[in-house]
């Protein structure tokens, strides 16, 4: 018996690495993945958010490392990216 042929379409697709929409959606699905696997083997994790670095401990509990001093200083997704 034949082996079925899988059709794919063949639009032209952006390369991700290149569309900054969708590497900054693979960038928070990584980001989210990697919190809820290090919070399930009992690690705790530091991330920045709203111009406060902030470390989540394994029991739920929120610490303050420190606040920001200039937000303005912190680069995009994109900037960072795209250094010549």
């Amino acid at each position: 018996m034949g082996q079925l042929v899988r059709k794919v379409s063949v639009a032209k697709r952006q390369d991700p690495l290149i569309d900054f929409t969708t590497l900054a959606k693979i960038g928070r699905h990584a980001s989210r993945s990697a919190r809820e696997k290090a919070l399930s083997q009992g690690v705790g994790f530091t991330y920045a958010k709203g111009g406060r670095i902030m470390k989540r401990n394994p029991d739920g509990t929120e610490q303050l490392i420190r606040v920001m001093d200039d937000m303005n200083d912190f680069p995009t997704l994109q900037a960072d990216l795209c250094q010549d």
